[in-house]
């Protein structure tokens, strides 16, 4: 039998190839180009794109391969001028992926991070805005970033929304993300004024949130969504400052993982939905007043099914006991 009547995979629909492609990482898609003629351009009609700089490592202690960085910029540019699909349902753009713990710890500074023209990274970022994305994970930590592009929020076709990055986030008065139903933003340094608020805002199919990274804890935060289901606050804090203020008003909320400093002030709204929570809240000293904000949280979480507390919550709880029994 010859060998084309056995290569039954070339021989596949030109859907069903690219189904294949696409659930590669773009340097393996690309990597089949080799095997015969058919494959050679194949990879060019991917609808999922998964750009990834491992293993370089740009940490000043801990660097690793930092020489092969312009070789994967440039394969980046090239594979993007390449391709012919009119459709990009998934862009994944990962480099310089310094763990935000380790930043926070100061194990990482910015000298950890790589240098790159602004324009040459907002033309990777806007590449798949216009081709009908739903799915953006993007993971870029750069020096000098500047602010994200404003098109990002603008697109109408998008659904998840994942951001690990050193950019500013400077969010236009006027936005609307239509069909976001997931945003996953990481961040060193959340903006203390009402960004995030206005961002969620103007989400009106958002379901899934989570904030992971660092809030100045004087900054009061607050989240207002009719439509979110499943809410997770993860703020990195490393003095003895409380959190000035909380509003949460997402009456649809049914999971809820929250950890930062007891704020001086909760105002919480109807939570009658929620069925899961996970409470974790630092406490530098305790007092009686403390004992009252641990309280003012906790309360509208009366009925949740499940109930986890940890750390602070833990610690503080005997004392809310005594106060309970006391008065």
């Amino acid at each position: 039998m010859a060998v084309k009547d056995r290569d039954r995979i070339s021989n596949l629909p030109d859907v069903l190839l690219d189904n294949i492609l696409s659930s590669l990482p773009t340097k393996d898609a690309v990597a089949t180009s080799v095997l015969s003629w058919r494959w050679r351009w194949a990879f060019t009609w991917v609808r999922c794109l998964d750009f990834d700089d491992s293993p370089i490592s740009h940490c000043v202690e801990y660097s690793h391969l930092i020489d092969s960085f312009p070789s994967f910029k440039a394969f980046v540019d090239n594979i993007l001028q390449a391709c012919q699909s009119e459709r990009t349902t998934t862009f994944r753009l990962h480099f310089a992926k310094n763990n935000i713990s380790r930043c926070l710890s100061h194990y990482c500074s910015e000298e950890c991070l790589p240098e790159m023209e602004l324009e040459h990274l907002y033309a990777w970022m806007k590449f798949p805005l216009t081709r009908g994305v739903t799915q953006i994970d993007i993971c870029a930590r750069v020096q000098n970033p500047g602010k994200l592009p404003s098109a990002l929020y603008s697109c109408r076709t998008l659904e998840v929304l994942k951001l690990n990055v050193t950019f500013d986030l400077e969010v236009p008065l006027s936005m609307c993300l239509p069909n976001l139903k997931e945003l996953h933003l990481t961040k060193y340094d959340f903006p203390v004024d009402d960004s995030v608020s206005r961002l969620v805002s103007s989400c009106p199919s958002l379901e899934l949130l989570a904030l992971e990274g660092h809030l100045t804890p004087s900054s009061p935060f607050s989240i207002s969504s009719p439509s979110l289901r499943r809410l997770t606050i993860n703020f990195l804090v490393w003095d003895g400052r409380p959190r000035s203020k909380l509003v949460l008003d997402v009456p649809n909320l049914e999971y809820l993982m929250y950890q930062d400093v007891l704020a001086m002030q909760y105002s919480i709204g109807d939570l009658n939905s929620l069925v899961e929570a996970e409470v974790d809240t630092m406490l530098f000293y305790t007092s009686e007043r403390q004992i009252d904000n641990i309280l003012s949280f906790l309360s509208p979480l009366s009925n949740v099914r499940r109930l986890f507390l940890m750390r602070g919550c833990v610690e503080v709880c005997p004392l809310v006991l005594l106060s309970v029994c006391a008065s």
